[in-house]
């Protein structure tokens, strides 16, 4: 769907569209030998899910190129760097499930939660504990200079029990798109990493309750260990 930019050739989007299609028709088809009316259903879920979140993903990347600049050039202001810019698009297949699955939870339409999706296009800054406050004041300041607005600020640094510890930006840009940027040190992105592993296995359906506790107490353990930002405390959340 036209993420590699010009210059990458044909050959290479093409591997990457069968790709996606593979992998679309493994989600789609995986319950395939049920064809009760619930599987059905389901089945035209991810289809129309697949078609949403390839929409989104399109977009995405079509932003992609001058954001990607526009944030680097940001970031550079101050002693920070963007960290995965290889994950900054998120997948089709990852997307697709989601889209499926929170709409469920939320009794909403696939199409009403695509709308609230912000975490399409996405990025991660690192700087240490001694920096990260004012890293992200500058990165936020140079970022206004070309057009951007901070829309939401979460965070979670100075919380006590949480699974999570780091700084969860919306950002929207001059036409309006939406991109989500974090601000993490070293050490709170490394637990999240590893937490993120422990959440994947809690969130599955044959996951047991016990086990579910256990592994949210295991990243609320790990969380904790994080050092907490120097002067975190100028940074409050905001909503706009």
């Amino acid at each position: 769907r036209g993420i590699f930019r010009q210059g990458k050739g044909d050959w290479e989007h093409n591997q990457w569209a069968e790709e996606s299609d593979r992998k679309r028709e493994k989600l789609i088809s995986s319950d395939e030998k049920s064809n009760s009316p619930e599987d059905i259903k389901k089945q035209l879920e991810y289809r129309r899910a697949y078609s949403i979140a390839g929409d989104l993903v399109t977009q995405a990347s079509q932003k992609e190129k001058i954001v990607t600049d526009d944030l680097k050039q940001a970031v550079s202001q101050g002693t920070g760097h963007l960290e995965g810019l290889q994950y900054r698009l998120k997948g089709e297949e990852s997307l697709a499930r989601k889209l499926v699955e929170k709409s469920a939870s939320k009794g909403i339409s696939i199409e009403e939660y695509a709308g609230k999706v912000t975490d399409v296009l996405r990025y991660t800054s690192v700087s240490d504990k001694e920096s990260l406050t004012n890293d992200f004041f500058v990165t936020e300041d140079n970022l206004g200079k070309n057009g951007y607005t901070v829309i939401e600020v979460t965070n979670t640094f100075a919380l006590k029990n949480v699974p999570y510890k780091g700084i969860n930006t919306l950002v929207k840009d001059k036409e309006g798109y939406v991109f989500e940027l974090q601000f993490h040190t070293p050490q709170s992105l490394e637990v999240k990493e590893a937490n993120h592993k422990l959440y994947e296995e809690a969130r599955l359906a044959e996951t047991s309750k016990e086990m579910k506790k256990k592994l949210t107490n295991q990243m609320i353990e790990n969380a904790s260990s994080i050092g907490v930002p120097n002067e975190i405390e100028r940074i409050k959340d905001v909503v706009r």
